[in-house]
């Protein structure tokens, strides 16, 4: 909740303060302290005070309301972007234990990439097999933490190697929005 109030209120993590000039401008200014000074203040209202008042409650809530689905469409699309990355370190995790060369080529980029582009498919077989055999290969256990920039993202997951399951690590995976797509370009 400390998020969303540092959000709504100061304006953090809104790059442009749409969101607080809505907030502060729209309903608490025009929804809520101009009708209080025209209900309590009537002299300088006139005989259409009641009638103004009204009508700056009805905006004031207009643009809460505005405020409230532009808030519930950005927070959408950050869960969306959320599981899509979500996603791909699955797919990733999943190739990984399955031997699935062409699956870890597609969520993949970089070096990360370059590593799996230069097997070719007997190599692959060949050493796939001795990884399996040895259980030397990492397995993610869980997605603690992503965190979504634009076209990067990070994810914190705590992951095992499979011969010692009782022994977990945080790492970090790097990822960048390429060819509509989340894929793995560092894992640290």
């Amino acid at each position: 909740q400390s998020a969303f109030e540092a959000f709504i209120l100061l304006g953090r993590g809104d790059e442009l303060g749409v969101f607080p000039a809505l907030f502060w401008g729209g309903y608490v200014v025009v929804g809520a302290l101009l009708p209080m000074l025209l209900l309590f203040m009537p002299r300088g209202a006139g005989p259409n005070g009641m009638l103004a008042a009204s009508a700056l409650v009805v905006a004031g809530l207009a643009i809460a309301a505005i405020v409230g689905g532009l808030m519930y469409k950005r927070s959408a699309d950050r869960a969306a972007q959320d599981r899509a990355v979500r996603a791909s370190i699955e797919s990733f995790d999943t190739a990984l234990r399955e031997g699935d060369l062409a699956t870890l080529r597609g969520v993949t980029c970089g070096k990360l990439n370059d590593t799996y582009v230069k097997y070719d498919d007997r190599t692959w077989t060949d050493t796939y097999a001795k990884i399996m055999a040895a259980k030397q290969y990492p397995v993610v256990g869980s997605i603690d933490e992503v965190v979504v920039n634009g076209d990067h993202a990070e994810a914190n997951v705590t992951s095992y190697m499979a011969f010692e399951p009782a022994t977990t690590s945080t790492h970090s995976f790097d990822l960048q929005f390429r060819d509509d797509k989340w894929k793995i370009c560092q894992s640290s």
